[in-house]
Parts: C-alpha cells; structure tokens; sequence
C-alpha cells in the first residue's frame, strides 16, 4: 500500500482525497492544514488516521511517502521545499508557484535532490488531449497555417460558482497579495502546459487586449472590495500572440468574465488539409477534423492514466523502471511553464 499525506484542507484538498483514494494500492495516511482544528476536522470526515499543523512534524512521524500539495499558490514553495529536502516526492497543484524567483528554487532543488515530482495540470488526463497529439504527431492537418486557443470562465461576473466576495475558494484566485496575477496563473497555466505538449514550443509575442480588476470595477461589470484593487495588479481578461512550432502564429485567449462561459477549453489548429478541433465542454474524449473536402470525422483519444494515477505510478517507483505514454510535467518542466507566464502576464508574475 502506498501511503500519501495530503497539505490542505480547502476544496481542491477535498478533490485530491477523493480521485488519490480512489486508486488502488493508494491511501491517504494523514492530512496537514496550518490550523489544527481544520486538520482535525478534515481527518475524521474523511477517516484519514492522522492529522498535523506542520509539515515537519508528519515527515518525522514518517507517516507517508509522498505528499501532495493543495493550498493557495503563494504557499506553493514553502512546502514543496520542505518536502523534497526530506526525500519525500511531491504532488503539486498549477500553478507551481506564484513567482519566477520561487520557480526557479524548486526546480533546482528538484535536480539536486533527484526526487520524483509532479506538476498537476489536469488537462492532461482528458484524452481528447491526447487525440489533438496523435493528428499532430501523425500530420493529419498537412502544413500547420494557425492555431487558436482559449480557456474561458465566467464566474467572475456571473457568481455561477458561487460569490467570491465572501466565499474564500474563490476569492484568493483573483486576490492581489495571493493569485498568480489572476487569470494568468489559473487558467493559463492550464494552457500554457496544453501548447507545449501539443506543441514543444511556445512564445508570446504580445500581449493585444488584457483587462484588469481596476478596469473592471470602473467599467462597472463588477464590484469589489477595496482590498482587491491594492498591490500587484489582477488580470481578469486578456488576448495574446504567440508562436507555436517557432514560425506558426497562435491566438490565446483566457477570460474569468465571460458571460457565455462556464468552464470552456478549445483548441482549434488549422492546416492545409483540415482544421482539428478539441472542445473540452463538447468532448473530453476525442476531437473533431473538418477536412478540406468537407468531410467531417472523429478522432478518439487513448485510454490514458489520471494525473493522480501517473502520479502514484511515478512516485512509488521513484520515478524507475516506468513507462509512461506523455513526458511527466515535473518542476523542470513547471520552470518552463512559469517562464511563459511571466512573459504573458503585463508586467511579469509578481514578484
């Protein structure tokens, strides 16, 4: 049985509980939140047999043998630090980090202590994914002439999931002092990690259209408190150019206010002998080629293990004797991924 802790007691800590123990062979052997009392009652709703306030005192306990990592972004570095230097491999969700700097240290630390590490971007469990690799991968499209990308939300503005002025899940997400410059970090981590495994290569060009907090509230589409409007600006909205395949020109768009939106990933590529399309909301299984003919078929993704499944296989192999079917975002590749995000954000990530 392998035995995994779980740093967080919030919704995606709930999440992580769920899809880690729904794995064979996994359990969940203790729990760590800042506050006892959440710990605590955290532990017992979901029979978890121990529970901490700190993180150095569950590694000395040795009460698991990874551990996965499930607070706000700006908590990101400290614990995944203490972890690698304790040899235990790490679970981490997007993005990484909230800073390039913090970036930077875990990446390194990484390489030097050679332990097993994992950057939860979740659009890689969607097989669909996989099936937009397969076209690439096999040039069903010929000569790539564009590629346009967006991942849109719209809670912001509609409270679909619930209000973010008084309901802390949402909150820190677009909050100046704890996000990772708002929808940058959210949802573009997400799309940032698609391109490149799509893709290899990713480069902003420039950044056309962005909208932040500021500008939100003074346009009056939204309310806010006043502590939300301080510090590092929030970005809500923006478009972008970038470059796919060093020459191959590519629109990215992320939106947390977008009133048509729920929870809405596509990926559209266009080339010479068809246009492929990946529409998350549609199909989390396969994509659609629209052929120069007018011809129309489906392409079917693989089975493919979970995020938390690839995990598991990793870690408790210690990264040996695997063999995975996608490279494994580790936080080498998390680097990669904060590096493009600096550049996408107006003003870089904070710092």
């Amino acid at each position: 049985m392998f035995h995994l802790a779980i740093a967080g007691t919030g919704a995606m800590a709930r999440y992580h509980v769920k899809k880690f123990s729904g794995i064979r062979d996994c359990t969940v052997s203790a729990v760590k939140d800042h506050v006892a009392t959440h710990a605590e009652s955290f532990a017992r709703e979901f029979s978890i047999p121990r529970w901490y306030d700190s993180l150095s005192r569950l590694i000395q306990e040795n009460t698991a043998e990874a551990v996965s990592i499930a607070v706000v972004d700006w908590r990101h570095a400290e614990l995944c630090s203490e972890a690698l230097n304790a040899g235990l491999p790490v679970f981490c969700e997007k993005p990484m980090t909230r800073t390039l700097k913090e970036a930077q240290m875990l990446a390194s630390l990484a390489q030097r202590t050679n332990v097993p590490t994992y950057v939860n971007f979740s659009k890689r469990g969607a097989p669909a994914l996989h099936a937009m690799k397969s076209v690439l991968s096999r040039g069903l499209l010929g000569k790539l002439e564009s590629v346009s990308a967006s991942y849109r939300q719209g809670w912001v503005v509609t409270g679909a999931w619930g209000d973010w002025r008084v309901e802390p899940r949402w909150a820190w997400r677009i909050h100046p002092s704890y996000s990772t410059a708002g929808v940058v970090g959210d949802l573009g981590s997400h799309m940032v990690d698609a391109l490149l495994f799509l893709f290899s290569d990713l480069s902003v060009t420039t950044c056309t259209r962005a909208v932040d907090m500021s500008e939100a509230v003074s346009s009056g589409l939204i309310t806010a408190p006043g502590e939300f409007l301080e510090g590092n600006r929030v970005w809500l909205d923006m478009e972008a150019q970038c470059t796919v395949q060093k020459e191959v020109p590519c629109r990215l768009h992320l939106s947390l206010i977008d009133r048509e939106a729920l929870d809405d990933v596509a990926i559209t590529v266009n080339g010479s002998e068809g246009t492929a399309t990946l529409d998350l909301r549609r199909s989390r299984t396969s994509v659609e080629i629209l052929e120069r003919d007018g011809s129309v078929r489906q392409i079917m993704g693989p089975a493919i293990l979970s995020t938390y499944e690839h995990f598991v296989s990793l870690a408790s192999s210690r990264g040996n004797d695997v063999d995975f079917d996608s490279p494994v975002p580790d936080f080498t590749h998390g680097l990669r991924v904060q590096s493009i995000l600096d550049t996408l954000a107006p003003g870089g990530l904070p710092i």
